[in-house]
């Protein structure tokens, strides 16, 4: 390949691993930014320590705690686990 299309394909490396970030579904959906957290992170304390509440996954986790603006996207990952969709 040339020097050009190696360049092409880091970009487009870099853009999918960014726009991973914005999904919601993905592992790596940034879900908390005060403690950089993901989702992905997120998913495996629920299912590891068997959390059934916002309360006890924010507890245990030490996540939800600072600005609480993934709170919402914290209880939807937790209701789709519960539910038994990932």
């Amino acid at each position: 390949p040339t020097r050009r299309s190696s360049d092409l394909y880091n970009i487009v490396n870099e853009m999918r691993k960014i726009m991973d970030t914005l999904d919601k579904s993905s592992r790596d959906y940034e879900i908390c930014l005060c403690k950089k957290l993901n989702r992905g992170y997120v998913e495996d304390l629920i299912k590891e320590k068997n959390i059934k509440t916002l309360k006890e996954l924010c507890e245990v986790g030490d996540i939800g705690n600072v600005c609480g603006g993934c709170r919402e996207d914290l209880d939807m990952v937790l209701e789709e686990i519960l539910n038994g969709e990932v």
